[in-house]
């Protein structure tokens, strides 16, 4: 298999992998400054990011094509995939962004009325 940058969304794979671990790292931020706990945000984030996504297999299909891609772990993964048109990619990633500003807005929130 060969695949070439110029090949029909992979630039868009390429940068969008790049922004979705830089949006993971936000994400984790805004949680480990909320919690202001490194054990405690990183036992959050795991239990924010799997037992989501493995609860939500125990529903109907119907529920899990239409909740499964909102979860945690699955917003934003669109945007690196080849084949997902690039509307939904970008939609998806704004998505996962929405999730990480929350946690940041509500850290700053609470940063502030703790520590000032």
């Amino acid at each position: 298999m060969t695949i070439s940058i110029t090949d029909p969304g992979v630039a868009r794979a390429v940068v969008g992998a790049g922004l979705y671990l830089t949006l993971l790292a936000v994400f984790a931020a805004g949680l480990g400054w909320l919690l202001r706990s490194t054990a405690g945000a990183l036992v959050t984030w795991l239990g924010l990011w799997l037992v989501p996504t493995l609860v939500i297999m125990l529903f109907p299909p119907s529920i899990v094509e239409r909740v499964g891609p909102w979860l945690p772990a699955n917003a934003g993964t669109a945007v690196y995939q080849l084949g997902v048109p690039a509307s939904n990619a970008w939609f998806s990633l704004a998505g996962f962004a929405a999730y990480g500003v929350v946690l940041m807005v509500l850290a700053a929130v609470l940063l502030r009325h703790r520590d000032a």
